[in-house]
């Protein structure tokens, strides 16, 4: 099989002429390959470094290998599963943990959600910047009805007055396969 990659495409490189005087390193003969092809670089390889084709379908993903064009490139690695935005409305127990997480930046989430007219009331009812957060979420979902979605929230979320992309996909996002 490794024909079909290599076919008369390497050369044997003549052997350096051995020294007259002794090597303090132990001379090791190693012939060498030459591989050419039709790319402008060609490799030296050693003969026992050329895998045959049953080797590469052994090889563990990650490791590098190399292809048929002659360059090098990553072994396929499995997908990780893509993340979608939710379908529907956020959950009661979502919108209070995201309450607790955006703390002060509660009345920035609220204008870009389109509450603004609320905001102050609910400043004055609570003193928890949390519990603030989330009445003024309550009372987005309760005002905007199904329309109240996890894509208006992580679109919100990421706004560039707020940046909180790390909330968006802990409460807006699933795994899909």
């Amino acid at each position: 099989m490794l024909d079909l990659f290599f076919s008369d495409a390497y050369q044997k490189i003549p052997a350096k002429k051995p020294r007259t005087q002794p090597s303090k390193r132990m001379n090791s003969k190693v012939n060498k390959v030459k591989v050419t092809c039709q790319e402008p670089h060609a490799k030296t390889v050693r003969p026992q470094a050329l895998k045959k084709s049953s080797d590469w379908e052994n090889d563990i993903g990650g490791t590098s290998a190399q292809t048929v064009n002659g360059q090098k490139g990553k072994a396929n690695k499995p997908r990780k599963s893509k993340k979608k935005v939710k379908e529907g409305v956020p959950e009661m127990d979502e919108l209070e943990g995201l309450g607790r997480d955006i703390g002060k930046k509660w009345k920035t989430l609220g204008r870009r959600l389109k509450v603004s007219e609320e905001l102050d009331s609910i400043d004055a009812m609570y003193d928890n910047p949390n519990d603030k957060a989330f009445e003024m979420l309550k009372h987005w979902t309760q005002k905007k009805g199904s329309s109240a979605t996890y894509r208006i929230l992580s679109g919100a979320l990421k706004d560039k007055l707020l940046e909180r992309k790390d909330l968006s996909e802990k409460y807006c996002y699933g795994s899909h396969t």
